[in-house]
């Protein structure tokens, strides 16, 4: 069997002056920092140039930008169809990394409260109803709830699974 395929592997080395806090011996969270140079390895920039027309969206201010994005610590990883009903299922899957905030680098982050930019991304797709399930989507856990009345609690480095139900 030949399996030695060339493959491409991307590195990116971060220095960062920590704080004076007492770290425990195993630690596997990342500084804002490094979580972005990991997104930006993992999910490289598409460009798209094109001649500038008037926005009709104007957006007024920071808390207006800051409302309309997850927190730092947050990540969307697929709001996918699922095959039994294509229109109105989809399986959400959320994933909180983890952040040690005691870098010293400026880093403009928003660490927010996660139900309400939960509920903020869900009203703008026109979801109704949320089901949580395991992470492939199959087994529910718990009942069905109303958009209104979630509440988003994640510990870091977990995963939260959901099938949206779109009106």
């Amino acid at each position: 069997m030949n399996d030695n395929l060339p493959v491409q592997i991307g590195f990116t080395v971060i220095f960062e002056k920590m704080n004076s806090v007492e770290m425990p011996k195993h630690f596997a969270y990342h500084t804002p920092l490094a979580q972005m140079a990991i997104q930006s390895l993992l999910y490289k920039p598409v460009i798209f140039t094109a001649e500038r027309e008037k926005s009709t969206t104007e957006i007024s201010s920071d808390q207006k930008v800051a409302s309309l994005s997850f927190p730092c610590d947050l990540q969307l990883i697929t709001c996918r169809p699922l095959r039994r009903n294509m229109i109105t299922d989809r399986l959400l899957i959320l994933h909180r990394p983890g952040m040690d905030c005691n870098g010293n680098e400026n880093v403009t982050c928003s660490f927010g409260d996660f139900t309400r930019a939960v509920k903020n991304y869900l009203r703008r797709i026109g979801a109704t109803k949320l089901q949580q399930t395991t992470l492939n989507g199959v087994d529910k856990i718990g009942d069905s709830i109303n958009v209104n009345s979630v509440r988003i609690e994640i510990e870091p480095m977990d995963f939260l699974s959901f099938i949206v139900t779109i009106a």
